[in-house]
């Protein structure tokens, strides 16, 4: 029994609107990237229980436009673009007594479309060790909901609600720049089921960690950590494969660490490329290696001018 990766192809390490800093009012900013992501072993009570012939493959586009609203508050969209497939569909788990005929079937579609609105709270300019942010996001599969029963769905295929908070900082370090920010969000997710008290899918947890250090004007690097626990659910044992709402049932959990390469351009788009690794996994895939790359641009209010590469102002 395998369930769902929750890995987005345009993660965190890659978007435009990182971290706590925000946008000045009209500017805007976008961002296009692909991805690919790849996994056979998955983790059940402990990791590497279970293997998928020669695994699944996802491959996937995403947009990211941003735009501030007000001094220190922004908000971001983001719109995915999806396609997962099994690399062996003749394996047993997809072609085992009681599976769906379409439960290996390739998936296409749009994955978990969100928007968040991001407000700064405190900020560095003003004698402040750190910036923060809150936010709140609504995300949501609907389109993609009739096939959530498949090993190759985009996700759960419900709406959630978040709230996050973000701490950051960004300063000048010899001739470069360096800065540092997390992420926390908590969702409220929707249920699709209901038993006694407990709702499927439970609520989640995520969170994420990057730095990025800049030594020259062109180049930054930096690790990546990104991850999300669900706080309640079953074990694979535990749920019957091939129904509607077994994957959302999973008491899921799964860590990737990484890095990311960005190489900016005074007067052009950020090339950004990060690459992930699942480190623990429960009740997930268990060895997903996430490959992102794509173009983020910066568009200025008329009249004001660019910061410089790589640096974010509000």
């Amino acid at each position: 029994m395998l369930p769902l990766l929750i890995a987005l192809l345009g993660s965190s390490t890659a978007q435009a609107g990182d971290g706590p800093w925000t946008l000045a009012p009209g500017d805007q900013s976008a961002y296009f990237g692909v991805g690919t992501f790849r996994y056979k072993a998955f983790a059940g009570e402990s990791p590497g229980s279970g293997t998928l012939g020669e695994g699944v493959t996802a491959v996937g586009a995403v947009g990211v436009y941003s735009r501030g609203l007000a001094h220190g508050v922004e908000v971001e969209a983001v719109l995915p673009l999806e396609r997962v497939r099994v690399n062996t569909p003749t394996d047993s788990l997809c072609t085992g007594a009681g599976r769906p005929r379409d439960f290996c079937a390739t998936t296409s579609g749009v994955g978990d479309l969100s928007v968040v609105l991001k407000g700064r709270i405190v900020d560095e300019l003003y004698l402040s060790p750190v910036t923060v942010a809150v936010a709140a996001g609504l995300r949501s599969g609907e389109l993609y909901a009739d096939d959530r029963d498949r090993l190759t769905t985009l996700g759960d295929g419900q709406t959630d609600l978040g709230g996050g908070v973000s701490v950051g900082r960004t300063d000048l370090i010899g001739p470069g720049w360096y800065r540092v920010g997390a992420w926390g969000w908590y969702w409220y997710r929707f249920p699709n089921a209901v038993e006694g008290d407990r709702k499927i899918p439970a609520d989640e947890i995520s969170y994420t960690l990057e730095a990025t250090l800049s030594l020259h004007p062109r180049f930054g690097f930096g690790p990546a950590v990104q991850g999300f626990q669900r706080l309640d659910g079953r074990n694979l044992n535990q749920v019957e494969v091939g129904t509607p709402n077994a994957w959302s049932e999973l008491k899921a959990s799964q860590v990737q660490v990484g890095g990311k390469v960005g190489i900016y351009s005074p007067a052009g788009p950020t090339l950004a490329i990060a690459v992930l690794r699942t480190v623990y996994a429960r009740n997930n895939p268990s060895d997903t290696l996430v490959l992102s790359i794509g173009l983020g641009w910066y568009f200025p209010d008329k009249g004001v001018e660019a910061p410089p590469a790589g640096m974010v102002t509000g």
